[in-house]
């Protein structure tokens, strides 16, 4: 929405930012992840998607923390804070 900028702060506004670029990454490559047709290196965002796809998909089917919105953007922190050498495997 255009009023979400004023209700977070600069960084929490760039992890949205970041999160949207990762899941529409993935979204857009999702069949040939699951086809086994992706060649892990062909593209560092998708490769990044990948990476942190499962702590993103437990984030967003997890119901809010009692910690309100402050624990929701250290939940999301978290879930982004995936390494590279903790990939999940790709075809």
């Amino acid at each position: 929405s255009r009023s979400l900028p004023e209700a977070a702060n600069e960084d929490e506004n760039a992890m949205i930012g970041e999160v949207r670029r990762l899941l529409g990454a993935y979204d857009r490559a999702e069949m040939m992840i699951q086809a086994g047709l992706y060649a892990q290196g062909s593209d560092p965002l998708i490769d990044r998607a990948i990476k942190v796809w499962p702590q993103l998909d437990g984030f967003l089917a997890e119901s809010a923390p009692a910690s309100g919105v402050v624990g929701s953007f250290e939940r999301l922190k978290a879930s982004l804070a995936v390494q590279l050498s903790a990939a999940r495997p790709v075809m």
